[in-house]
């Protein structure tokens, strides 16, 4: 495996992202709306599908709260 990846590897970076970024992202969006994310410099895809995954975890929580 490359270094470069090594985010998606990285626990901590992972729970950092759910809490300073997604969570408050999907908190003040309104119901319904679209949240956009980019990936750069995306090789493969995984990177893109691994943070619509989180985006998506944390909208279907708040959805059921």
């Amino acid at each position: 495996m490359i270094s470069v990846t090594g985010f998606l590897r990285d626990p901590d970076a992972w729970k950092a992202l759910a809490e300073l970024v997604t969570a408050p992202i999907v908190a003040e969006r309104e119901t319904g709306a679209s949240i956009r994310v980019w990936a750069p410099a995306c090789s493969t895809g995984e990177e893109a599908y691994s943070l619509a995954m989180l985006v998506t975890e944390h909208a279907e929580a708040a959805v059921s709260t």
